[in-house]
């Protein structure tokens, strides 16, 4: 994601906060626990926070 310039990383950063689930399914491969856990994951996961996963993505910044 470090490699991706400002317009690109936006667009990840969008699909991120749009939906967090099938961004994970759509760009990791998954075991079947991974996958139930994801599956559990209560919606939206993103917070409106300078910790959310949008935010980290915009910024290039790491979660914590």
């Amino acid at each position: 994601m470090y490699a991706l310039n400002d317009p690109a990383l936006g667009l990840q950063a969008d699909a991120v906060q749009t939906n967090f689930k099938l961004w994970i399914v759509q760009n990791f491969l998954l075991s079947p626990a991974q996958a139930t856990v994801l599956t559990g994951i209560d919606d939206p996961l993103h917070v409106t926070s300078r910790n959310s996963v949008p935010f980290a993505f915009s910024t290039g910044s790491k979660l914590t």
